[in-house]
């Protein structure tokens, strides 16, 4: 069976058993660890290196927690037309290092005791270059959950439109996770919200 292998292929006998030596000595490595993460690591973003210790993955839970996201202050930069019958803001917080803006829709009844529940409300993929702030993409959700009595944000998140950083992209990277619980940290500084009411 060698032979016509050999015969038919006409392979030398040393670039076969070179293979065979490759695929046992990776198979090896693959199955040596404890996870296949120790053999293969995921770089971490250029943008916001974490602290978590090199074995683990940047995209793993404990990852993501271990990396800090103190949040800071929310500031309303202006407000623009009402829509859908809310108030509505372009506000600014940090993220990271850099300055990142959302629009925030505020229903037009009196805050409850505690502040307005909250929803962010996170976009899906916009080419970061023409994503707008104040562009009415998803304005029939915010238009309901305003209306309902929650106080919306629609983050633009890292690279998207006027937001500080560079757009990472949300499949291989936890920058954009790291912007949205900056500012679930940074709701405190907000009085109308309650911030231990946020979906």
């Amino acid at each position: 069976m060698y032979n016509a292998v050999m015969f038919r292929y006409r392979l030398p006998a040393s670039i076969i058993f070179a293979c065979l030596i490759v695929v046992v000595i990776g198979t090896r490595l693959v199955h040596s660890g404890p996870t296949l993460h120790t053999v293969i690591q995921t770089p971490a973003s250029p943008t916001s290196p974490s602290p978590a210790s090199p074995l683990l993955n940047p995209l793993s839970i404990a990852a993501v927690r271990a990396h800090p996201t103190p949040g800071g202050k929310i500031t309303v930069e202006n407000e623009i037309a009402s829509r859908g019958g809310c108030r509505t803001f372009v506000v600014s917080y940090p993220s990271d290092g850099y300055t990142l803006f959302s629009l925030m829709t505020e229903p037009t009844s009196p805050p409850p005791s505690g502040g307005f529940p909250v929803l962010v409300l996170v976009h899906g993929y916009i080419p970061p270059t023409s994503y707008r702030t104040t562009g009415t993409d998803y304005q029939d959700f915010i238009n309901y959950y305003c209306a309902a009595g929650y106080l919306v944000f629609k983050p633009d998140l890292r690279g998207n439109g006027q937001s500080g950083g560079v757009a990472a992209g949300g499949h291989f990277s936890p920058d954009y996770t790291y912007d949205v619980l900056n500012l679930v940290a940074s709701l405190p500084t907000l009085p109308i919200s309650n911030a231990a009411r946020v979906g």
